[in-house]
């Protein structure tokens, strides 16, 4: 199975990647939003987690480019938001553009593992 992370912070994807590939995943990571939608649209993951504020194009505005996309495909990739963004409102809206989770950095690496596994098609 495919992971696409998509975050700015170099920490954070490095220790996600570590994390994944540990568990036998394979790991693809882009550090912009812009970035992040060339690499989905080319490689089609199986998931994607994604931070909302970054350059280039948003985790929002990326959010909402999948949910519309004709591809069906492209369109039902389970999207985990994992962002600093914590209020209310932040976790509306990114269940609204269309994000199947949404967790808050800091964050426990065995919680966004069990997310993962939970949202991942064809793992129980």
């Amino acid at each position: 199975m495919k992971i696409l992370v998509i975050d700015d912070e170099t920490e954070i994807t490095s220790m996600i990647k570590d994390l994944f590939e540990n568990e036998g995943f394979i790991v693809l990571t882009a550090n912009d939003g812009a970035a992040g939608l060339d690499m989905m649209r080319k490689e089609l993951p199986d998931l994607i987690i994604l931070d909302l504020a970054m350059p280039k194009l948003s985790g929002e505005e990326l959010c909402k480019a999948m949910r519309k996309d004709p591809n069906p495909f492209i369109s039902n990739i389970p999207i985990i938001m994992l962002t600093a963004k914590s209020t209310d409102l932040d976790r509306i809206l990114g269940i609204v553009l269309g994000a199947n989770a949404y967790m808050t950095k800091p964050f426990k690496q065995d919680d966004l593992l069990n997310l993962v596994l939970k949202h991942l098609p064809g793992i129980k």
